[in-house]
């Protein structure tokens, strides 16, 4: 009995070798339990929202690819020009971005979660672009930090920024800006929301598409292993959808 006792601690050793080389290898990269993945975005219904179910389809598709591939998602809600800075700084991955030739320089992208439209918004009493132009010094509603295309910047040297969306449709009805330069869906789908704001605001006409990613800052210490499991994990989803 006495002469077993040492094989005995042998193999209790062994089992303790076993364990330890198995956390080991956990920890090295591709086997390590990643914390959550940080995710931030603005307020943009019906894609995105804390309001809407499941925080709406794209924060679905975005959380199913993950998923996939066994990684959690945190997403936090902020005003856009807020989630630009903090996803800039490396903070949190941005869901929504339009890549621009200079946002490429900063940022690295994910394949395209969905095409969207961009236009303008303006009030039904003017029907026509022309009448907007005509005016001695029109004025333009866009969201702070938002995308702006390059031809409607250089007709519309007059700028209002808004915090989102919803604020600057409002401005555009109390007779504040005279147009507005937003995502078409986006828009039509708060004034459907509003029938108040439906009666005084319309959608006029499109301007571009953009397709919309998920972009990690050039500076984040993970984003190509982020956007390697986005888009390992998206390969092979439909996009969440055109507008």
């Amino acid at each position: 009995m006495l002469k077993m006792m040492p094989i005995r601690r042998r193999a209790v050793a062994m089992r303790w070798r076993k364990v330890l080389c198995c956390w080991m290898l956990l920890a090295l990269p591709g086997h390590v339990a990643l914390a959550a993945v940080a995710l931030c975005s603005a307020d943009t219904r019906p894609f995105y929202s804390a309001s809407l179910p499941e925080q709406g389809p794209v924060i679905q598709a975005v959380r199913r690819a993950y998923q996939q591939q066994g990684q959690q998602v945190d997403v936090q809600f902020m005003p856009w020009a807020r989630a630009y800075e903090q996803a800039l700084a490396g903070e949190c991955g941005l869901i929504g971005l339009w890549p621009t030739a200079e946002r490429d320089q900063l940022f690295l992208y994910s394949e395209p979660l969905m095409t969207l439209r961009l236009g303008y918004f303006t009030r039904r009493a003017n029907a026509e672009l022309a009448q907007i132009l005509a005016l001695k010094s029109p004025r333009l509603g866009v969201q702070r930090g938002a995308y702006l295309n390059p031809q409607v910047a250089q007709l519309f040297t007059q700028r209002v920024e808004s915090s989102d969306i919803v604020q600057a449709l409002q401005q555009l009805a109390k007779g504040r800006v005279d147009i507005v330069f937003a995502n078409r869906e986006a828009g039509l789908y708060l004034l459907s929301q509003s029938p108040q704001l439906a009666s005084q605001v319309h959608y006029l006409q499109d301007v571009e598409q953009k397709h919309a990613v998920l972009a990690y800052s050039r500076q984040q210490r993970d984003a190509a292993r982020w956007l390697h499991l986005f888009n390992r994990g998206f390969a092979g989803m439909a996009p969440v959808s055109s507008y």
